[in-house]
């Protein structure tokens, strides 16, 4: 500050002299920013802790304002007498809040739609404390230069709500506004289990620690033209080598992801055909049921894949629905007369260019029944449940019970 100051004078006389002085400044400045780089990285310099309940806040900042206080008297013994009482209430009042406080979520399952903007990211939380995101959203160029959603959006809205690891991380297609911030996101949580759709000659399985080819004899290449980007198998073949469990899921498949909570995968099918928007089609499709709730979240899926669900005569039926593609116009009327959804939510960037969410999507949601929520106008949706009722929150509006 004496640096800076001293230059902002000389260099109302003088110009070259305040150049003179600012390379000390420089020089103190770049010396201040390695000692803080340095200390930050030593183990446990820097601790992530979940949001505090605002009243462990003002006991907080009552504590600091009565610490200060007897330090500047040198706690004195009538200071001491006259603020005890208060100090042995403070504290016993923090610590049973920190003790009874529900941090989770108690026996209720909770979903969060984030608002990355044009992109899908979705935080499902356990009533036996397991995590599960499916998809890390993505801006334009996060591939190539590692900054963007995953990092500014997915990352710290992870942190505020006391996510320390994620269990299973579902990329449900290689898409940037999908997995752009899955580098960050995997840099940052530990990952126990990735969910991948086969899009592909490769399929992904580190049980046994090999990447290995399909065998394709369709008489005809089944895989479509369409590039996949180079730093989403490479994510994917750094986990590997980190020794984070990876699969390849398709139809079928099942997880169980805590005592009462199950996981199927609806789509993708086997390849045996090309499709147009080949990796929008090969998305996952996942359907979570906890007690008498269930979503579906349906990535981006084409009219061509969710034609191929429907003939698969699969229970479809479920109170959520996100919807494919971020609203488009490419959805079919059966789709959601089998769901039959509750709410109907839509992940969407405000102002985008691709006139999402179509009127004809949002007339046919309002037409079956569905309560629409849109993350460019309600901000991030959050739906929890017992498994018997639905209570829903978003960041823009009041929470309402359904």
């Amino acid at each position: 500050m004496f640096l800076g100051i001293l230059a902002a004078a000389v260099g109302l006389l003088w110009l070259p002299l305040a150049d003179f002085v600012n390379i000390s400044n420089g020089i103190s400045i770049d010396l201040f920013m390695r000692l803080v780089s340095f200390f930050q990285g030593l183990p446990g310099a820097v601790i992530y802790v979940p949001t505090l309940p605002l009243i462990l806040g003002v006991l907080w900042y009552t504590g600091l304002i009565f610490t200060s206080r007897f330090v500047a008297v040198g706690c004195s013994t009538d200071l001491r007498d006259r603020h005890k009482g208060l100090v042995a209430v403070g504290l016993a009042t923090s610590v049973a809040l920190l003790i009874i406080w529900p941090w989770g979520g108690g026996n209720k399952l909770i979903v969060h739609f984030l608002d990355t903007g044009q992109g899908d990211s979705i935080l499902i939380q356990t009533p036996g404390g397991r995590t599960m995101l499916i998809d890390t959203g993505g801006w334009r160029g996060e591939y190539q230069t590692g900054e963007g959603a995953g990092e500014q959006v997915v990352t710290p809205y992870l942190r505020r709500i006391g996510v320390r690891h994620l269990d299973v991380l579902a990329l449900t297609h290689p898409h940037e506004d999908h997995c752009g911030g899955a580098a960050a996101v995997y840099k940052n949580f530990p990952v126990g289990l990735a969910l991948v759709p086969q899009v592909d000659h490769k399929i992904y399985d580190s049980d046994t620690a090999a990447i290995e080819a399909t065998d394709v004899n369709q008489g005809e290449n089944p895989f479509s033209e369409e590039e996949i980007p180079v730093a989403y198998t490479s994510l994917l073949n750094k986990m590997i080598r980190s020794d984070t469990f990876v699969r390849t899921a398709g139809a079928g498949d099942t997880l169980k992801l805590d005592h009462e909570v199950s996981l199927e995968v609806l789509s993708p099918p086997e390849i045996t055909r090309g499709y147009d928007s080949f990796l929008n089609n090969r998305s996952l499709v996942l359907k979570l049921t906890y007690r008498h709730k269930s979503f579906i979240f349906t990535g981006d899926m084409e009219i061509e894949a969710q034609a191929h669900l429907l003939q698969r005569e699969t229970d479809l039926e479920a109170d959520i629905l996100k919807v494919p593609h971020h609203g488009s116009r490419f959805l079919l009327p059966e789709l959601v007369t089998q769901v039959k959804p509750e709410i109907a939510v839509i992940t969407v960037g405000a102002h985008n260019n691709f006139g999402h969410p179509a009127q004809t999507t949002l007339d046919l949601l309002y037409s079956n029944g569905a309560k629409v929520f849109r993350t460019d106008q309600n901000g991030a949706v959050i739906i929890k449940t017992d498994g018997l009722n639905l209570e829903t929150q978003t960041g823009r509006k009041a929470s309402s019970a359904l």
